[in-house]
């Protein structure tokens, strides 16, 4: 999932994790968002499933490695599927992005206790004039609190992926480890 085309590459060819998916022989899905439906109303967060049913029948993917990625409003539909349909995936990379935006923007329900024992590597920039780490760092501690098995890195930057080269191996690192057993 992806974010806003402002701040997120629009080419395949430039997105980061299409790079470290392409080092590692990792298939890609990107479910294209649709006019009047964000990732966290009914009709985004299906597409999201029926996307990903499709693939299934057109590729041999691993069922206990799929890990759902997203940056800005893409990262929010990561903290929704997280909350509400956990076992669907291993674990979740929620980018410059807030666990309460479903609940604000589409009264989804937004209970840490739901993130437990699901895996979510999130990240947050000082400056992002969107999701900066000082407003959202509380609602991670409370995840953390409920048992999400969390890893936050509060970043130096803005609302952009300039912090990725120096976080990718840690991001891969993680997404090995977190697999269905």
């Amino acid at each position: 999932l992806h974010g806003d085309e402002h701040s997120f590459p629009t080419r395949r060819s430039s997105d980061p994790l299409a790079a470290l998916a392409a080092e590692r022989g990792w298939f890609v899905l990107y479910p294209s968002a649709q006019d009047g439906a964000t990732w966290w109303e009914p009709i985004g967060m299906d597409w999201i499933h029926r996307c990903l049913r499709h693939a299934r029948t057109e590729y041999n993917l691993d069922d206990d490695r799929v890990w759902l990625a997203g940056f800005s409003d893409g990262g929010a539909g990561v903290w929704v599927q997280a909350m509400l349909t956990p076992d669907a995936f291993a674990a979740g990379l929620a980018f410059n992005s807030s666990p309460v935006t479903g609940h604000r923007e589409g009264g989804l329900p937004a209970s840490p206790a739901s993130l437990r024992g699901f895996p979510l590597y999130a990240v947050t920039t000082d400056h992002d004039p969107l999701f900066p780490t000082r407003r959202i760092r509380p609602l991670l501690e409370a995840a953390l609190q409920e048992g999400c098995p969390l890893v936050h890195r509060a970043l130096p930057g803005e609302h952009d992926l300039r912090w990725w080269p120096a976080e990718k191996a840690a991001v891969a690192a993680f997404l090995v480890r977190h697999f269905r057993p």
